[in-house]
């Protein structure tokens, strides 16, 4: 015999090159708790009045995935006044606004803030914001985003942490020697104040320095590569774990952080965003490869407690062992996709089609977090390459593990 489709739900199916050319994906931009980071919130949108549909995407609020993760500036009861948002001949859009006060100054510049970010998009140059009939004056907050356009790459090379500068591997500063520890996969905060590293495959320890030999934070079987985030935790999970992962700090505080959706399911790879609100997880199980993206809920002294629901993304992935972010709304994945038979790296949108990149024969890292000019991978030989264009180039020998922060 043969399927057949006897029902449909009502709907419109559309080729994706002419869905391309009806919607447009868009981040409506939130607040990390602490109000120092933009946190983006990816989704499509007609391209149609599409300034309008942004402005009322975050008037309404984040999606349920990211809300127990961010907090948001907009007053309970707003509304956008009139119910458009035109935009004017040079490009300023004209966002009017209604129901609620606008009284304290710090929330108006955060709100500000986040209606920049979020109309940021083709025909807008500019925004002008009234609320009640009245011009907000406000000079908007300058928040960070999940992009380190700074930070130099590091890498294993022996026993030494070496960072890359000036197209050569140098022993990072205040970093002592990992002989005897079998380390590998070294991840650190954005400062570097906080650096820990894998020795052997049960064991996370700190990074020595010149005056301290290296600190076990977590001993336990099959540890997966670790994420610092930029609190200062170190995240890992552990195998045999059952819905939960490993977040540990540099004074030996340990957290197992809930996660009922990976129940039975097997963590490869792991990492935090770097506004510390999102984390993706790579696991597999009975119904195969998922690649996730949870909110990280945290309580009042900003300890991680459990995630929120996964959205799975990266759906045409069939094998893959890492994961990184490359920005604030993009992963790196190194893995397989369709009917390829070799690893790649991936660049997985949060809302789009995930891209292949070339093939770089024998990967078995990656590392990303500067956006997609610059992506790196590490071979089973010990080449070090970083993406030029469409090729890999030769960047470094010898190293293996390379890392940006987070």
């Amino acid at each position: 015999g043969q399927w057949r489709i006897s029902v449909l739900d009502d709907g419109v199916v559309l080729s994706a090159p002419s869905f391309e050319q009806v919607y447009r994906s868009a981040a409506i931009y939130f607040l990390s708790p602490d109000s120092s980071y933009l946190v983006p919130d990816v989704r499509w949108f007609p391209v149609r009045n599409l300034a309008t549909s942004v402005m009322q995407a975050l008037l309404a609020g984040p999606s349920a995935w990211l809300r127990d993760g961010v907090r948001t500036a907009v007053p309970e009861g707003v509304k956008l006044t009139p119910d458009a948002v035109p935009i004017a001949a040079d490009g300023t859009a004209e966002v009017g606004l209604s129901g609620a006060a606008l009284a304290d100054l710090a929330e108006r510049a955060l709100l500000l803030a986040q209606i920049e970010a979020t109309l940021r998009i083709p025909r807008v140059s500019g925004v002008d914001v009234t609320a009640g009939g009245v011009p907000l004056t406000t000079t908007p907050t300058v928040l960070k985003r999940g992009i380190d356009s700074e930070a130099p790459l590091e890498a294993l090379q022996g026993d030494v942490l070496t960072t890359l500068s000036k197209g050569a591997l140098v022993p990072v500063d205040g970093v002592g020697s990992l002989a005897g520890l079998a380390a590998h996969d070294a991840a650190r905060d954005e400062a570097g104040t906080v650096r820990v590293l894998l020795s052997g495959a049960d064991s996370l320890v700190l990074a020595p320095t010149a005056d301290a030999p290296a600190k076990v934070l977590l001993r336990a079987p099959g540890l997966v590569p670790p994420s610092v985030d930029r609190l200062g935790w170190a995240w890992t999970a552990h195998a045999g774990a059952g819905g939960s992962l490993d977040a540990v700090r540099a004074d030996g505080q340990v957290v197992a952080v809930g996660a009922d959706w990976l129940a039975g399911r097997t963590v490869r790879s792991l990492r935090v965003s770097r506004d510390g609100t999102r984390i993706a997880v790579l696991s597999s199980g009975a119904d195969g490869l998922t690649l996730d993206v949870a909110a990280v809920m945290r309580d009042d002294k900003e300890r991680p407690q459990q995630l929120g629901a996964a959205l799975g993304v990266g759906s045409t992935l069939v094998d893959a062992t890492r994961v990184v972010w490359v920005d604030d709304s993009t992963l790196g994945v190194l893995g397989r996709s369709g009917a390829a038979t070799a690893a790649a790296y991936h660049l997985v949108p949060l809302a789009g089609q995930t891209r292949a990149l070339p093939t770089l024969d024998g990967a078995v890292t990656i590392a990303g977090g500067k956006g997609e000019r610059a992506l790196y991978a590490a071979t089973s030989d010990g080449q070090l390459f970083w993406r030029s264009g469409q090729s890999w180039v030769v960047a470094a020998t010898g190293a293996r593990d390379p890392s940006l922060p987070g």
